[in-house]
């Protein structure tokens, strides 16, 4: 269906009008002969106009969509890797004022540096593999899971909570009859087979540290022992 302004059907109505009066100076016998040729001819006219109206505007439309779909698209401009700074600035200058002179807009240019193909394209790889990890379905843990977990922790606050009432019940006077020594030892002799005390550790029934302190070998080292003793 094509639609025509007011100007348009103006213009139309007043060709008709135009062509109507330039037909319609003959005689009164050949006036009624000429109304249907007249018509006719008016009708082909106004059938020729709306067929070139429709082939303007559909050719506009092609035009105006391949010029769209032109822009839309970045044009990669290869820059020599053999320039130097200056030559290249004018390089991608003279190129903006290329496009401009060809309608384009500049915008849509895209340089390049001669070599560097490849490096662009291993960015936009790591890119693309990058925003495919962040879309990876989350994964949540079993149900199953989570309830043995919490099994577990009950049974160890249970066993806590049991020994803490135990001790709670245990006089003062009691523990205090009671201390923990704790000794490492040190090799020394050939090959480190003999043991001598290094350090020795002594805590009260609560865990509190009484003594912790290092001790004097009377002969040479051999093997410190470190994984065990930590000396």
């Amino acid at each position: 269906m094509v639609f025509y302004t007011k100007k348009a059907k103006a213009e139309m109505l007043r060709r008709r009008k135009k062509m109507a009066k330039s037909h319609g100076d003959g005689d009164d016998g050949a006036a009624g002969n000429d109304d249907n040729i007249t018509e006719a001819g008016h009708k082909r006219r106004a059938d020729q106009m709306i067929n070139d109206a429709v082939q303007t505007s559909t050719t506009s439309t092609k035009k105006v969509k391949t010029t769209t779909g032109n822009n839309d698209q970045p044009t990669t401009i290869t820059i020599p890797a053999n320039l130097t700074t200056q030559e290249a600035r004018k390089f991608r200058k003279d190129a903006r004022r290329k496009a401009r002179a060809q309608g384009h807009s500049e915008d849509k240019l895209k340089f390049i540096i001669e070599g560097q193909e490849a490096i662009e394209a291993e960015k936009e790889a790591a890119a693309k593999e990058d925003k495919k990890k962040s879309k990876q379905k989350k994964e949540f843990p079993r149900i199953n899971d989570i309830l043995s977990t919490h099994a577990t922790q009950k049974k160890l606050q249970e066993k806590i909570d049991k020994q803490t009432a135990i001790n709670s019940a245990i006089p003062l006077a009691e523990k205090q009859k009671y201390v923990a020594i704790d000794c490492e030892m040190v090799g020394i002799g050939t090959d480190g087979v003999k043991s001598a005390l290094a350090r020795a550790s002594v805590t009260n029934w609560d865990g509190e540290v009484l003594l912790d302190t290092f001790v004097r070998v009377p002969e040479r080292v051999t093997d410190f022992r470190t994984h065990v003793s930590g000396v």
